[in-house]
């Protein structure tokens, strides 16, 4: 156990990395009390980001103060039906600290180990631990995890590289997204993006999840992958599926606790209605369009997702708006809706009138005074009816909206 331990730093302490825009933020949260939980979509980079944490661990205390394992690693096949395993772990690891230097405990993927919540509340109110843990459910490392410890986890959530850390094209990042393998080009993108969904399906939700009707929850998946960034039909997933619309219901919100993809509502200043409202959903990286029933990319729909993505990077409170036009993403801050977000590829006189017409029924129903209309290379600005349409490239948008000046 102690030879693993030690292979693991050492391969922490081995490779250059890609910068993260999350890092800084993991760096100064080593200081404070709370367990970081890294929490995202399988393969987008949560345990290198791990791997920095503990080269970072390594200025700050003796190496044999630093219990470093990935809990996917075969060996402890035998060992993760049982927690107390953990424990024995880490009770035969502690024997070798230097207990008058800080101590960190670092678990990769800690949702394999069964009961494990038990654990790692024993560990954290012993307080002689830093505690920093990666998964890939949402439910399972958030939630789950804030409940039990009264709020005393903080999770970060990781996605695949925004366009940005991925250092790719505009063209490029539209089609194969940011996966770091795929970006860093260390397999071919059909091979891997079968695999990343598959274990996706597999690992993260029907097991986790008791799922008895797997060939129901493909489709649904796969018809997901397909619509994304439109309202969803339960009509359709009744006769794609054959599921009612609560196992339906059910069975997305599985997707999303595995961050596959994320679903958001039709805005309504009623809650009740909100929730009942239509949803649409959006992946959590465009690569994944690749597996849906389509012949050739749609760049619309993929742009519609990018655009998605750089606001939920940036932790916004999401919805659309649908009356009288439609307006593809309200920002919610706080109790007010604060920003209405129109997306468009191209404006062309064919869509124009429909794309101002959305976002304007929008800004009126919100009493703003300016929206804005993304597309990939237009720019303007213009007045409807006292209102202000600011039209803007993508890369200005993201510049707009902080992502440039991290």
């Amino acid at each position: 156990m102690l030879s693993i331990i030690e292979q693991n730093i050492e391969l922490a302490k081995k490779g250059t990395f890609r910068k993260r825009a999350v890092l800084p933020n993991a760096i100064e949260l080593l200081d404070v009390k709370h367990i970081i939980s890294l929490v995202g979509v399988r393969r987008c980079g949560k345990s290198t980001i791990m791997k920095e944490l503990v080269r970072v661990a390594l200025k700050q205390t003796s190496e044999s103060n630093i219990l470093y394992l990935n809990l996917e690693n075969p060996f402890f096949n035998q060992y993760k039906n049982d927690v107390s395993n953990l424990q024995k772990i880490y009770e035969l690891f502690l024997k070798q600290c230097d207990k008058r230097k800080k101590i960190y405990v670092f678990f990769d993927e800690i949702q394999f180990f069964t009961d494990w919540q038990v654990f790692i509340k024993y560990l954290y109110e012993k307080n002689e631990a830093k505690i920093v843990l990666t998964g890939s459910n949402s439910r399972l490392l958030s939630s789950e995890l804030a409940t039990l410890l009264s709020g005393r986890t903080i999770p970060l959530h990781i996605y695949p590289f925004s366009i940005e850390e991925a250092k790719s094209s505009f063209d490029d990042y539209l089609i194969d997204g940011g996966f770091p393998e795929i970006v860093l080009d260390e397999g071919e993108k059909k091979q891997l993006v079968e695999i990343y969904y598959k274990n996706i399906l597999y690992q993260d939700v029907i097991p986790r999840f008791g799922v008895q009707n797997i060939l129901a929850i493909e489709n649904l998946s796969y018809y997901l992958l397909s619509n994304f960034g439109k309202e969803i039909s339960y009509n359709t997933l009744k006769s794609l599926s054959h599921l009612d619309d609560k196992t339906a219901k059910q069975y997305i919100s599985y997707l999303q606790d595995a961050n596959l993809l994320y679903s958001i509502h039709n805005y309504d200043f009623s809650l009740k209605k909100l929730i009942g409202n239509k949803k649409k959903v959006y992946l959590v990286d465009n690569l994944f369009a690749s597996l849906g029933f389509k012949n050739s990319p749609d760049y619309g729909q993929l742009f519609e997702n990018h655009i998605f993505m750089i606001l939920k990077r940036l932790g916004f409170d999401i919805y659309f708006y649908q009356n009288d036009g439609e307006c593809d993403f309200l920002v919610k801050e706080g109790m007010k809706i604060t920003r209405c977000i129109q997306v468009c590829y191209e404006l062309t006189p064919e869509n124009k009138n429909r794309e101002v017409k959305g976002i304007f029924s929008a800004l009126k129903k919100f009493n703003l005074k300016k929206g804005y209309i993304v597309t990939k290379s237009q720019k303007e600005t213009f007045e409807v009816d006292g209102l202000n349409i600011i039209v803007l490239p993508e890369n200005e948008f993201r510049k707009k909206f902080g992502i440039d000046s991290e």
